[in-house]
């Protein structure tokens, strides 16, 4: 297997939506498959908002092949709307071969 997507494999975008103020916290939580080798990761984040953190968010499944979850946390700096992008893919695999999914998040900051 060369890291080449398949046609019949569909890039899927979900998008949520968050809302803070100026200063606080926020966490998105997305499911990994590591067990397949799939992670989520930040490809892009904007400069309002600064990633405080990555780490697992469950235990280590039982089960072999099940997901788990990976917290990400944020803290909102300045006040307007952002897009954090998350890609999920094999970090082994060549940038150019397409993420196997994508999650949008919005996030928008309010000044309290």
């Amino acid at each position: 297997m060369d890291g080449q997507r398949g046609d019949d494999q569909e890039h899927v975008d979900r998008v949520q939506r968050i809302q803070r103020c100026e200063g606080e916290e926020l966490d998105v939580v997305l499911s990994d498959l590591p067990s397949a080798g799939y992670e989520w990761a930040p490809s892009s984040v904007p400069s309002g908002l600064v990633l405080l953190a990555a780490d697992w968010a469950t235990p280590i499944p039982p089960a072999v092949g099940a997901s788990r979850g990976r917290l990400f946390r944020f803290r909102a700096e300045r006040a307007g709307t952002y897009e954090v992008i998350f890609d999920l893919r094999r970090p082994w695999e060549p940038h150019d071969v397409p993420p196997h999914q994508r999650h949008v998040v919005s996030v928008v900051v309010l000044t309290p």
